[in-house]
């Protein structure tokens, strides 16, 4: 018998690729049997009626310090889904055609474990009447990432990202769900990965396919620089090691942390960027970061 899912979207300020997502949703082979989009944009609307798939909506207010409360989002979401089955889908994120059904089916065989799918990064942007012919042939896998022709079974958590997978609600509760001290900017699902790992739950990549829209980034990303700092502090304290150290080398490159990989202390900041520095990270028109 075939599981009932949820899928579940966390969306601030990206109606625009919410849309894109949502229609690559309706253009799927298989639709979830609801959508829940956790959203801190003031007032977001989806006409429901445009699509063949019920759409719930939970708005929550944004914090007025830090960053997006990713794991609280996603959190919301999984609580107030109605169904067993869980698929989390970045908001940046179109689901190719197969992508809901070939994940689904895996996670009913799998329900002990975390099953992360395939992003493949559009290296235009998505114009209005977009078709999968489009989606593929404009986009491109991550190349620090390895490339999965059919699910396995992955020891290397780290390679673990929340961009696109599937995991039951039981599981979830049982991992405790993502840990809400993250705010931001990233760590919150590492740190789900390596709970899932220390109990020796099975982390698996699947070879489904979503396409990740282009949006502007910092490299590094200077306007996070506190956040990143605050996530790094709280996960080498759970696990010993440091999260997210791509982005720590560039601060320290710029001099805004003293720190490295051997680093056992608490980082502190040494200075904030200014106006200037910050201009020159912005990156707009790369496939990914």
């Amino acid at each position: 018998m075939e599981h009932q899912t949820s899928l579940i979207i966390i969306e601030y300020n990206r109606r625009k690729h919410l849309l894109n997502a949502l229609n690559g949703i309706e253009n799927s082979k298989k639709k979830p049997d609801e959508v829940v989009i956790v959203s801190y944009s003031d007032q977001l609307q989806i006409s429901a009626d445009t699509y063949t798939f019920p759409i719930r909506i939970r708005h929550l207010s944004m914090p007025e310090k830090g960053g997006l409360p990713a794991a609280k989002a996603r959190n919301t979401g999984a609580k107030l889904a109605n169904y067993e089955h869980l698929i989390f889908l970045d908001v940046d994120c179109i689901p190719s055609a197969d992508f809901i059904g070939t994940i689904s089916k895996q996670l009913q065989s799998r329900e002990n474990g975390i099953i992360m799918g395939t992003p493949k990064y559009l290296s235009e942007p998505v114009p209005e009447n977009f078709d999968y012919n489009y989606l593929e042939r404009e986009s491109v896998f991550h190349p620090r990432r390895p490339r999965v022709v059919q699910i396995r079974q992955e020891e290397t958590y780290e390679l673990f990202w929340s961009l696109c997978f599937a995991i039951t609600k039981s599981l979830l509760r049982v991992l405790s769900y993502f840990d809400e001290h993250y705010s931001g900017y990233g760590g919150e699902d590492t740190d789900l990965a390596f709970k899932a790992r220390a109990r020796n739950y099975p982390f698996y990549l699947s070879e489904a396919v979503v396409y990740h829209q282009q949006h502007a980034f910092y490299r590094p990303p200077l306007p996070q620089l506190e956040n990143i700092i605050n996530n790094c502090n709280h996960f080498y304290d759970k696990w010993g090691i440091w999260a997210m150290d791509k982005h720590l080398k560039g601060f320290a490159h710029q001099n805004l942390i003293d720190w490295d990989m051997n680093c056992t202390e608490k980082i502190k900041i040494a200075k904030k960027p200014n106006t200037k520095e910050v201009e020159s990270c912005l990156v707009v028109d790369e496939a990914y970061g």
